[in-house]
């Protein structure tokens, strides 16, 4: 009987030590993820924020711009909004839009009340080693001046703001479709270029 008893205990305890070193893994890959914003796509958006329209114009260069304004422009004219001056360059703009309160409100709707899923687990997005943006948000003061902007890459799925560490919001896989979405609902049209 103890002849038996053997072989089980071994098999036992090797599927024991086998599970505790892959559960060990798990969380040390989910430690990974959270701690250096490596890409992992395993949660998605949801409208959870409750922030007010009056908490959100708050937030951010919206609290102090005159105007917001959304813009295109093709890479092979510029690799950033064609500023000059703080003055916006419509000539090599391929898109500009002026938003009214109403798109404003759901612009930030988008930007602070959509967030990660109250899920637990890891956060974590991925991102394109590219960076070749073609799409922006200006904030423009009563001078009809920029003062500051938030740029986006929806084809490499990263952004970046100016002045820098601006408060753009969580970014949870799925925002830059909505982002992308609003800005084709508010009349964009330019996505990518010809030879795209």
């Amino acid at each position: 009987m103890k002849k038996t008893f053997l072989p089980f205990a071994y098999l036992f305890f090797s599927q024991f030590i086998l599970l505790s070193f892959k559960t060990t893994e798990i969380e040390a890959t989910s430690n990974f993820i959270q701690e250096s914003g490596s890409a992992v796509d395993c949660y998605h958006c949801e409208l959870n924020g409750n922030l007010s329209p009056e908490e959100r114009r708050a937030i951010s260069h919206f609290k102090i711009a005159k105007k917001i304004k959304i813009v295109s422009f093709s890479r092979k004219v510029a690799t950033s909004p064609p500023i000059d001056k703080n003055k916006i360059l419509s000539k090599y703009l391929m898109d500009e839009i002026t938003l009214t309160e109403d798109q404003i409100d759901k612009l930030t709707q988008i930007l602070y009340n959509y967030n990660f899923t109250k899920e637990p687990g890891p956060r974590g997005i991925t991102h394109g080693s590219c960076y070749e943006p073609r799409h922006a948000i200006l904030f423009l003061n009563s001078s009809d001046k920029v003062f500051g902007f938030f740029e986006f890459c929806f084809q490499c799925q990263n952004h970046q703001t100016v002045p820098a560490r601006e408060n753009i919001g969580e970014f949870c896989p799925g925002k830059y479709d909505l982002i992308q979405q609003f800005f084709q609902s508010v009349g964009v049209t330019f996505f990518k270029e010809e030879a795209e």
